[in-house]
């Protein structure tokens, strides 16, 4: 982790606000990028808190995704098995467990 200021947005005319840039690097080899108006670790405080709170909701996610594909009830043709059987490949793909494989980011077939 580490703080990067910037010029960004207009403070008043010929003036640019400064700002900032928070380049993070994740548990699983992942960049992301994250942008405050501030120095202060609040803006750090504040992504741990939602990274804490959303993690157990996308894991559950994914597990009702995996339990759906073993329902009876569902055929291969249903829409729900189709949308969740693509969203488990995009998954995979993410993740880098289909090697070769291009991410796709239009919509599903």
């Amino acid at each position: 982790m580490d703080e990067t200021p910037i010029k960004a947005g207009r403070k008043v005319k010929g003036k640019m606000k400064e700002a900032w840039f928070w380049p993070l690097y994740g548990d699983h080899d992942e960049n992301s990028f994250t942008f405050s108006s501030s120095r202060a670790k609040a803006h750090i405080d504040k992504l741990q808190a939602r990274t804490n709170y959303s993690e157990p909701r996308v894991k559950a996610f994914w597990q009702w995704c995996d339990q759906q594909l073993y329902r009876d009830d569902l055929e291969p043709t249903h829409p729900l098995r189709q949308a969740v059987g693509y969203a488990l490949k995009r998954e995979a793909e993410n993740l880098g467990l289909v090697p070769g494989m291009q991410m796709d980011i239009g919509s599903p077939p």
